[in-house]
């Protein structure tokens, strides 16, 4: 999701904002869908640690054997850049969500299910 807007120029010129729109939302969708499962099922450490593998593992695919889709020209700087900011989102992303499990945090789950 951050590389969308990061280069906005390039993917959401009147050409190709539809298709870019679309996958953005369909992530931004995908990240709001997890807090459904909020308070619903048991997350143990083990299940991070395979979430954060798998996300690591997705980006080192897009970014290192060039599954990504095509981007702006950059230098090695810019692109180093990139890459450490999608890794870090993801390893967030992760940990962040384990907390939140743990917290017993159950708003978004509530509004949904009850």
């Amino acid at each position: 999701m951050f590389v969308i807007p990061f280069f906005g120029d390039y993917f959401l010129t009147p050409e190709v904002i539809g298709l870019y729109a679309i996958l953005f939302i369909a992530h931004f969708l995908a990240l709001i869908e997890t807090f459904v499962f909020v308070g619903k099922i048991d997350v143990k450490p083990i299940f991070v640690v395979v979430a954060i593998i798998w996300l690591v593992m997705h980006d080192f695919v897009d970014y290192f054997l060039g599954t990504h889709p095509t981007l702006p020209s950059m230098d090695a700087g810019q692109f180093s850049m990139l890459i450490g900011v999608t890794v870090g989102l993801s390893l967030i992303c992760s940990i962040g969500y384990f907390l939140l499990l743990k917290s017993k945090f159950r708003f978004f789950s509530k509004l949904v299910f009850d």
